[in-house]
């Protein structure tokens, strides 16, 4: 069996994740791919994709935590180092979907991890088709679709994250801020990531 692991920005700019790739970007860099391994990638089963985006705040990552709502069917939470990490099962290391809030530069980087774990009974398959409407395969990253799906997704996940929703305590002006903050500039993002027909 073979098994690669990468990341397209890294792959596309000379090592710099920083940038962020979009659907040309993953055409792209399957066809490098499948040019260094001298088979067809697209036929590949992926076991983990990384949907990310960069937002300028005012906030450092970590303090996400204090004004965010924890997404429904996330079940805890880590601080770490850089950042905080949202997580559906109670260790992090046994989660199959991961939000995280982390510095990057001067951005804040929002990702979210759809992973994969066959031994934990978490399989890919189950991930992708319910959460993005798709198959697991390599070729499934070439399609529109698979594209705006993703993005939607890591959207939708921030925005189930609204203080306001939380019924047991009374939100703090601040927390509606930040979340009023960060839900514009997703929104700015996606006027530019998305073309016009694919926003909602």
């Amino acid at each position: 069996m073979t098994c690669v692991s990468f990341s397209f920005p890294k792959l596309l700019f000379g090592g710099n994740n920083l940038e962020l790739a979009g659907i040309n970007e993953a055409i792209e860099a399957v066809d490098v791919m499948s040019e260094l391994l001298g088979l067809d990638f697209s036929e590949f089963g992926t076991s983990r994709l990384d949907v990310t985006n960069n937002i300028l705040s005012s906030i450092k990552a970590k303090a996400f935590a204090e004004h965010l709502r924890q997404p429904p069917y996330f079940k805890s939470s880590t601080l770490k180092r850089n950042g905080v990490y949202y997580h559906t099962a109670k260790r992090l290391a046994d989660s199959g979907r991961v939000v995280l809030f982390y510095n990057k530069e001067e951005y804040v980087r929002i990702e979210t991890r759809l992973i994969g774990k066959p031994e934990l009974g978490i399989h890919a398959s189950d991930l992708f088709r319910n959460h993005l409407k798709h198959e697991p395969l390599v070729s499934e990253l070439l399609k529109e679709s698979f594209y705006v799906n993703s993005t939607y997704y890591l959207y939708d996940l921030i925005m189930s994250a609204n203080p306001e929703k939380q019924k047991s305590k009374k939100v703090k002006e601040e927390s509606k801020v930040i979340f009023s903050e960060l839900k514009s500039s997703l929104d700015a993002n996606l006027q530019y990531t998305l073309p016009s027909q694919f926003l909602r």
